[in-house]
């Protein structure tokens, strides 16, 4: 696990082609995290999600999606630290959101995700950077969504739960520590209504692209501006699925490193 941790690092350390100049060294502190074998360190105290679980965050029935990209709710959760020791300087809520995409079909349809702004400054060239996350596939369930489990909701972590499919904080803890703002989404109905469109490669590019520019929603609404954008996982996923969007990629792809892995 720790493997593939330090090869996000070094994919956070390019972001924006520049790179956070005040940024820790995160092998180091990976050499120095101490996991115990009983979890995670930072296991929430709530109970898992499951199955057949109801939260009215997650109901868009009196919503309107239109735009693409378009905040439809926001919510602030709890958000649990990384390991026990170590100071990640991380923050302790996230942004949930409901944001308007599209379906396989082009019709606006809800989507949710979440939003991590990082607690150290950028150092690099430019605005803040963004990296937006495609999460492998774990599952169809609403009780799959990142959004709805750890490291948000004081939801138990992987190892304490037993469940391996809420793996998002490591991802959010190596980019958010190097500077670079974190942007999750759940794709289309897993945590929203509806049957969610398993590995559907035109919705989760929808879903991955619109929740970019969610986030520079979100960024606008506060005075700032969005700057470079990049991806993690499901990368060609997202861009063989939103051929109609390369205006709006190129702009904010362009100069920017990206990573990617496509799961099957």
């Amino acid at each position: 696990m720790f493997a593939s941790v330090t090869g996000l690092a070094a994919t956070a350390a390019l972001a924006g082609s520049g790179g956070a100049a005040a940024s820790p060294d995160i092998g180091e502190i990976l050499g120095s995290a101490q996991v115990a074998s009983s979890g995670m360190g930072s296991s929430g105290t709530a109970p898992l999600i499951s199955a057949g679980d109801e939260d009215p965050f997650y109901d868009t029935s009196d919503l309107s999606p239109n735009t693409p990209g378009e905040i439809l709710r926001t919510s602030e959760a709890p958000y649990s630290p990384m390991f026990d020791g170590p100071d990640f300087a991380l923050p302790r809520t996230a942004e949930k959101t409901i944001y308007t995409t599209e379906d396989m079909h082009g019709a606006p349809i809800a989507a949710s995700g979440y939003v991590v702004e990082p607690q150290v400054p950028w150092d690099g060239p430019g605005e803040r950077p963004t990296v937006v996350i495609g999460r492998g596939t774990v599952g169809q369930g609403d009780q799959c969504a990142p959004s709805g489990n750890w490291p948000l909701d004081h939801q138990p972590d992987p190892v304490a739960s037993k469940r391996l499919v809420g793996f998002e904080g490591l991802y959010d803890w190596v980019f958010t520590t190097a500077g670079v703002r974190v942007v999750f989404t759940d794709y289309v109905c897993m945590g929203t209504p509806g049957m969610h469109t398993y590995m559907n490669r035109a919705e989760q590019g929808h879903a991955m692209i619109d929740a970019s520019r969610a986030a520079g929603s979100l960024e606008s609404a506060r005075g700032g501006a969005l700057g470079k954008v990049g991806d993690y996982n499901h990368f060609a996923q997202a861009l063989s699925g939103a051929p109609f969007r390369m205006p709006f990629l190129l702009d904010r792809f362009r100069d920017a490193p990206l990573a990617g892995a496509c799961n099957a």
